[in-house]
C-alpha cells in the first residue's frame, strides 16, 4: 500500500502544478488488469492488454497541448 500512497501524493503534486494553466487536464489508463479470485491470491483473471490503444490516446491528447496523466501497468507500451 505504500507505493499507492507515493503515487497519490506525486498525483497532487502534479495536478497542483498544473492547476493555474488554461489547459485541460486528461486521466488514460492503460495495460492490463489483474484481478484475485480469491482473498489470499493464489489465482486470477489477467487482461494482457499490450496498452497500445491507452499509449496512442495519450499521444493524441499531448499533440493537442492537453496536460496527460497516463496510469500503465509496467509492462505497457509508452506514448
Amino acid at each position: 500500500m505504500a507505493s499507492i500512497s507515493i503515487d497519490i501524493e506525486r498525483v497532487q503534486s502534479f495536478l497542483n502544478k498544473h492547476q493555474t494553466t488554461d489547459r485541460s487536464i486528461v486521466l488514460v489508463t492503460s495495460g492490463g488488469t489483474t484481478v484475485p479470485l480469491e482473498k489470499n491470491t493464489v489465482r486470477f483473471i489477467d487482461n494482457f492488454s499490450t496498452g497500445q490503444r491507452g499509449a496512442a490516446s495519450a499521444e493524441y491528447f499531448l499533440e493537442r497541448n492537453y496536460i496527460v496523466l497516463f496510469f500503465h501497468r509496467i509492462s505497457s507500451i509508452l506514448p
